[in-house]
């Protein structure tokens, strides 16, 4: 699977997307805008903005973090995803 995130080292949004990626064990490939001016224009021209993170799957393009819609997108299952949260949370966090 080809999963390109475009990040900026500032950006919470951006940790949080490498976060969950990393969490469900998805490969992919991070670009740094603050310091690859080439990969900076490569993501304005393909998203016709600046914002960070924007993950691109494939031909598709995702500008913002939203996890549901990563999971989506990636294939991965509510319930996978629900039982690595809840695995995470404390009891009264449930």
């Amino acid at each position: 699977m080809d999963t390109k995130i475009y990040t900026a080292p500032h950006c919470t949004h951006c940790k949080r997307a490498r976060k969950f990626l990393d969490m469900n064990k998805i490969q992919f490939t991070e670009v740094n805008v603050m310091e690859d001016e080439k990969g900076y224009r490569e993501m304005v021209e393909k998203t016709h903005q600046s914002g960070v993170p924007v993950l691109e799957l494939k031909n598709d393009i995702h500008v913002g973090f939203n996890q549901e819609i990563f999971a989506e997108v990636l294939g991965i299952k509510k319930r996978s995803l629900l039982s690595r949260l809840k695995g995470r949370l404390k009891p009264k966090e449930i």
